[in-house]
């Protein structure tokens, strides 16, 4: 029974890739497979990047037990060689500690900002908003699983391997990973690109923005102009995975998106 639950999970994974163009990303660079998965009661997405050559891996946001994606790597004979994290935020980082057990020779990339904000992040009691926090605490009373998420031990997090910065580049099989820096969702965030993907976090989702007024954000005119640099850096047809809801692409946002879009150039 179990081993037929996990073949139905890897079918939807790869079912459920097309609305979200995550098919779309693989046929404009046919050696790259990214395939995700929803894990957490904030349904972060989770997400699996792999070059079909080379079978060389990256996980990135692991928010929680990622069991389709784990199956897959065995499945597929994939060496996950990083860990991947766009910010660390509870949501985006409590699967990590399992995952780095499993996968002790994988590199766990995050920025140095972000990494020294998780000891503030533990104390989200006394930072947030009193109302917000008590909102919180009243959805912990009534979900086990946001109770253990918002209990969790960030110690269990262990050291960094490589803290990322803005412009800096790193190899998977034969595409190159580049790190763009995103402040303003949170510190620390950063994005990653490669091969007209980028996983964007929370700091760009589909028509929509992040949260930018969290403790340690930077503030709405700060995600802006992270916002802005992604949609002049990147192509148009550059495919957005965020950390929550469906896919994306640059030039749509460009244009749709609600909350910052890039002001069409007179002719």
């Amino acid at each position: 029974m179990r081993a037929f639950l996990l073949l139905a999970c890897l079918l939807s994974l790869e079912l459920a890739a097309a609305p979200d163009k995550l098919v779309g990303a693989a046929a404009a660079a046919p050696a790259v497979v990214v395939l995700h998965d929803i894990t957490g009661p904030m349904k972060t997405n989770a997400y699996l990047l792999y070059d079909r050559a080379t079978r060389d891996a990256a996980l990135i946001d692991v928010g929680g037990p990622i069991d389709a994606l784990l199956a897959v790597i065995e499945q597929r004979g994939l060496q996950v060689r990083y860990l991947l994290t766009t910010h660390a935020h509870v949501d985006h980082v409590q699967g990590l500690p399992a995952v780095r057990a499993r996968f002790p020779r994988a590199q766990w990339c995050v920025s140095r900002l972000e990494f020294e904000a998780t000891a503030f992040y533990a104390q989200w009691e006394q930072v947030m908003a009193p109302e917000e926090a008590a909102r919180i605490k009243a959805g912990m009373a009534a979900d086990a699983a946001l109770a253990e998420t918002m209990s969790f031990d960030f110690a269990r997090l262990g050291q960094p391997d490589v803290f990322v910065e803005d412009g800096q580049t790193f190899p998977l099989g034969g595409l190159t990973l580049r790190v763009i820096a995103s402040p303003g969702h949170s510190g620390g965030s950063v994005c990653y690109s490669t091969a007209g993907i980028l996983f964007s976090g929370d700091v760009l989702f589909h028509r929509r923005i992040g949260r930018w007024d969290l403790p340690k954000a930077g503030g709405r005119a700060v995600l802006e102009t992270s916002v802005r640099r992604l949609y002049q850096q990147l192509p148009d047809e550059t495919i957005v995975h965020p950390g929550h809801g469906p896919s994306t692409e640059i030039g749509i946002e460009k244009t749709q998106n609600q909350q910052v879009k890039l002001a069409r150039a007179k002719t």
